[in-house]
């Protein structure tokens, strides 16, 4: 977790303390409107009316997918962010992660897409 709350203390102190977006996202954390929490800890839930973004997934099993998508209920978004060219995780790779299994399964309903972003390389000179 400290990963996500210091990229937010970076994004915050790029403005001044009395900037309307720090006050804002202070706000929202104070009223708990914008949250960051472990999987672990939306078991049983059902969140209604939210954005729910899962950060590094490439190093979750597939058999997990459920246990997050089950939690989204009425007018609530999905989001998984992740590369599989970074998988830590000793028994998955490329095909087996959690991101290439939802990618596959989730194919044909117009409510779902993905994204597939790449790096911009230097063409080599030589």
């Amino acid at each position: 977790m400290q990963p996500l709350f210091d990229n937010l203390k970076i994004i915050r102190n790029q403005f001044k303390s009395s900037d309307k977006r720090v006050i804002i996202v202070n706000k929202m954390l104070e009223k708990e409107k914008l949250l960051m929490t472990l999987l672990a800890y939306i078991e049983g839930r059902g969140i209604q009316k939210s954005y729910l973004i899962f950060d590094e997934e490439q190093n979750l099993k597939p058999c997990e997918v459920k246990t997050v998508i089950t939690r989204a209920g009425n007018r609530t978004k999905v989001i998984f962010t992740g590369d599989i060219h970074q998988i830590d995780h000793p028994y998955l790779d490329k095909k087996s992660n959690r991101i290439a299994y939802l990618i596959n399964r989730m194919k044909g309903p117009k409510k779902f897409g993905h994204i597939i972003l790449r790096k911009g390389r230097k063409k080599d000179s030589s």
